[in-house]
């Protein structure tokens, strides 16, 4: 239901580029632009109003089908080792196109704290993406911030270092 009000908006956005497209013809063409040119214009006006809303959602770059290819699990670990991840896992997660949207609303909540309504605002894996990575640049920041207040180096002992899960190695 979420995919057909978005293929809605997706479809009023399109059809509103569509009206501006006409504008620009009518205008050429009230300035007396070459007939070559503005009958081109109008073939290609035409072929895009003729497309389907799949074909519409590929134009705009909003495929709404995309789906994670098939057979790739996404990783297994437990809520505690997903609160220990560190910057630089949670950053190879983000890169990793086969990591699904779930995994990572997961991962956002668990790690960040953030609830499922501010993640069903997010309309793309993409917006899910940079939150994410906006919220580890805050920890980042937030860290830094507690060691110089309470005149600690950045050096972490060893022995409060997290683990590293086996499936999370380089």
């Amino acid at each position: 239901m979420n995919n057909d009000r978005d293929s809605n908006e997706q479809l009023e956005g399109f059809a509103e580029v569509i009206e501006l497209l006409d504008k620009n013809l009518r205008y050429l063409e009230s300035l007396g632009f070459g007939e070559a040119t503005t009958q081109d214009y109008r073939k290609i006006l035409s072929y895009l109003r003729s497309r389907s809303s799949s074909e519409v959602a590929k134009i705009l770059g909003k495929n709404l089908t995309r789906r994670k290819p098939k057979g790739v699990p996404d990783p297994v670990l437990t809520d505690e080792e997903i609160t220990q991840l560190r910057p630089e896992q949670i950053k190879k997660f983000l890169v990793d196109e086969k990591i699904s949207r779930t995994f990572l609303e997961h991962l956002a909540a668990l790690r960040f704290g953030v609830t499922k309504g501010a993640l069903s605002t997010l309309r793309s894996r993409d917006a899910l993406i940079e939150k994410v990575q906006t919220l580890l640049a805050h920890e980042g920041t937030h860290e830094a911030i507690s060691r110089a207040a309470s005149g600690q180096s950045g050096n972490v002992p060893s022995e409060e270092q997290p683990s590293e899960h086996p499936n999370l190695k380089s």
